[in-house]
């Protein structure tokens, strides 16, 4: 909790004096950080390979948008798809985990999932109320997620998945996540009204985000994705939900 109290000012000064390419540079720089560590999840033991992998889906995200809008319409697209997909390996663990244990389809789903969310992110960075309510939205969804479970939670989700993710946990997410939502809404009016009934889309998103790269995880047999932030895992573990939501808010957005 101290790392998040101190990083969340930094993020909203950074949001409120950058515009949309600043905050679609410094999202590429977090994502380049989370590809090194997707491709450890990936069983890439290589240090440069990884780093490759890193560069290349860091450098071709800040370029798409040069690609213009009919690139940036599928590749998010596809990146929803990939993060629907990642709830079904949640979901059906045991039955898919054979699938996750691919090297190749997890490179994949990272530069899908990466670009998706990459191209989402500057869409959404448009309206600075937009991307705070976000940013907002999703810490706070997380972050109830984890306390509501470690003191009430007793009821497993998947236990193979994550032992430590409950049902009262995720509950008490989606219902926090709502709350925010709604606050937000009403405050900074930043969601079209006809995108009422997507919100419980957008929370499930935000909490299995987190879930499925808990999936890839356990599958690769590592705790941690890295060490960025101590108490708090990587690069990963900080924007799997927001990787996750990108793309589904891109949609609501409109």
């Amino acid at each position: 909790m101290i790392s998040i109290l101190v990083l969340a000012p930094i993020v909203i000064a950074a949001i409120w004096l950058l515009d949309r390419d600043g905050i679609h540079f410094a999202f590429c720089l977090l994502l380049f950080g989370a590809l090194f560590e997707w491709a450890a999840v990936a069983r890439i033991e290589n240090q440069f390979a990884r780093l490759t992998y890193a560069i290349l889906g860091a450098g071709t995200a800040l370029i798409l948008p040069l690609a213009g809008l009919g690139i940036t319409e599928m590749l998010v697209f596809y990146a929803l798809i990939a993060s629907t997909l990642g709830i079904f390996f949640v979901l059906f663990f045991k039955q898919l985990k054979g699938i996750l244990a691919n090297r190749l389809l997890i490179l994949l789903l990272g530069y899908i999932i990466g670009f998706g969310a990459a191209l989402s992110i500057r869409s959404i960075a448009s309206s600075f109320e937009a991307i705070l309510s976000l940013l907002l939205v999703v810490a706070l969804t997380d972050s109830a997620a984890y306390l509501v479970g470690n003191f009430f939670g007793n009821h497993r989700i998947r236990f193979e998945v994550s032992p430590k993710k409950t049902w009262e946990g995720t509950i008490g997410g989606i219902v926090v996540g709502l709350l925010c939502l709604a606050l937000f809404d009403s405050v900074l009016n930043w969601l079209p009204i006809q995108s009422f009934f997507l919100w419980p889309v957008l929370i499930v998103f935000i909490i299995f985000g987190d879930l499925f790269e808990s999936a890839m995880k356990r599958t690769a047999n590592i705790k941690d994705s890295g060490t960025f932030l101590p108490g708090h895992g990587g690069f990963m573990d900080r924007i799997d939900s927001l990787l996750a939501v990108a793309p589904c808010t891109y949609y609501c957005l409109g």
